[in-house]
């Protein structure tokens, strides 16, 4: 079986997108997967040397 994966960040935009893979997979007999990757900035903060916490 093939698979679809689009990426969502929820914006107006990509919604579109995911509308339009939605129906790719359809057509196709697809699975569709579905990404969001939420910002966290604990995350963001320690690949920032800037705002590392010195040891």
């Amino acid at each position: 079986m093939n698979k679809i994966l689009v990426g969502t960040d929820t914006s107006a935009a990509a919604d579109l997108a995911v509308q339009s893979a939605a129906e790719l997979a359809r057509t196709n007999d697809a699975e569709l997967l579905v990404l969001h990757v939420r910002p966290d900035s604990a995350a963001r903060d320690a690949v920032d040397p800037r705002k590392a916490a010195d040891p």
